[in-house]
């Protein structure tokens, strides 16, 4: 084993750069593009060895771990912020001696779903967002028969922010990211 001179970490012997940081064992430092290629913040997870038959086994091979486009992480934080707002109101119902089923918690593993680009979660959201939008309008259209009513203008802004996140994951670029190929690996 060898420490690497950059980051500290320990390196088995028959690596001739830095797993985590890519610098070489004589400190010459890694190359620009290294962290982009080994995945996220530059951690490379390992998959079982590589095996060849004229060399025997050969070093870990990175495994390439799909990275979560920036959209897709704000579409993600939204539902988890949504999910948020409704565990506090399911828990005030609690506290006042209330029952509420409130279908607003799904917004917590829908969240963690697409963060974690899983295609069941992401299909999931698509048939929910709709349902979900169509609701809001509906009742914010119907309260308008009512002197006053509060939560117009919340509804209003859930429909338009479902709508926004509905686009954003009905997108072709957004949909393919959570494409799988014949052996259920992330393309």
């Amino acid at each position: 084993m060898w420490e690497c001179p950059s980051c500290r970490q320990r390196v088995e012997d028959r690596l001739e750069t830095c797993w985590k940081c890519g610098t070489g064992r004589d400190g010459t430092p890694a190359p620009v593009d290294w962290a982009d290629e080994q995945g996220v913040d530059g951690e490379v997870p390992f998959a079982a060895p590589a095996v060849s038959e004229s060399q025997g086994v050969l070093p870990y091979e990175p495994v390439r771990r799909p990275t979560v486009p920036p959209v897709v992480k704000a579409v993600a934080y939204v539902f988890l912020a949504e999910g948020i707002v409704a565990a506090i109101h399911v828990a005030w119902a609690v506290y006042r001696n209330r029952l509420s089923i409130n279908p607003g918690l799904l917004a917590v593993p829908i969240c963690f779903g697409l963060l974690r680009l899983s295609p069941a979660w992401h299909a999931m959201t698509l048939v929910l967002l709709p349902i979900a939008i169509f609701v809001c309008t509906g009742e914010a259209i119907l309260s308008y028969g009512l002197a006053w009513y509060p939560f117009r203008s919340i509804l209003i802004a859930f429909a338009v922010v479902s709508i926004w996140q509905y686009r954003v994951l009905s997108r072709p670029a957004v949909r393919a990211v959570f494409e799988r190929d014949n052996q259920g690996e992330l393309k």
